[in-house]
């Protein structure tokens, strides 16, 4: 199954609010939000009732969706899945740098030791680092975005297409091969492609990872 994504004409609707054109393709891809849901709440181990959860606040997102590709509505998608998960806007933010968690240990007190003004010393503040440790662990989008942009240099057309669905989604190589049309073994070789050539070229990559940071 693929999405069913809007025309030039119609994408400009739906960034308007158009609610007839929003309910148009939201209904047109129901079943593919619920299939894209309820593979996220399996790979993140949720409650299974929980993708209903998502596909019915993505009608209220939907505006808000990027409809360039598959790839990109799926993302739009996993997206809303955070925010249903996390339960907030802030929250769900943190969740998309993917450093959440790591903050949130850092940020646990270590003893009942009180600092001056009564708050208790963190464990991230015990770290003796000649650097900013939020820095090292939180790197900016512009170098998050290097960094794929450089992995993609060593991939064909398909294996990118591939690679920012086994990336940016949470489907399995089955449900990737039924929408690229090909099968589950057909993605899971496209993976496995450009896994070998990251690899083979892992010293280059490193140089020129180095050099960009």
């Amino acid at each position: 199954m693929k999405p069913i994504l809007p025309a030039v004409e119609d994408k400009e609707k739906i960034k308007k609010g158009d609610s007839e054109i929003i309910i148009k393709y939201y209904l047109l891809n129901y079943e593919f939000i619920k299939i894209v849901a309820k593979s996220y709440c399996r790979k993140n181990r949720l409650r299974n009732n929980l993708f209903e959860d998502i596909a019915q606040e993505c009608l209220l997102y939907f505006q808000k969706f990027n409809f360039e590709n598959a790839v990109r509505f799926i993302r739009s998608i996993n997206d809303i899945a955070l925010y249903v998960r996390w339960g907030g806007e802030r929250v769900y933010h943190q969740v998309r740098q993917g450093n959440t968690e790591i903050l949130t240990i850092l940020d646990e007190p270590i003893s009942r030791e009180r600092r001056h003004g009564g708050e208790p010393q963190t464990l991230g503040e015990t770290i003796v680092a000649p650097y900013d440790i939020i820095e090292e662990i939180e790197p900016t989008k512009r170098y998050t975005d290097e960094i794929y942009l450089l992995a993609q240099s060593y991939m064909t057309e398909r294996e990118k297409q591939a690679f920012e669905y086994f990336y940016y989604t949470d489907l399995t190589a089955r449900e990737i091969g039924a929408i690229m049309g090909i099968s589950i073994n057909g993605a899971q070789s496209l993976k496995n492609s450009y896994i070998r050539k990251l690899k083979r070229n892992s010293q280059e990559f490193s140089e020129r990872l180095l050099s960009i940071k």
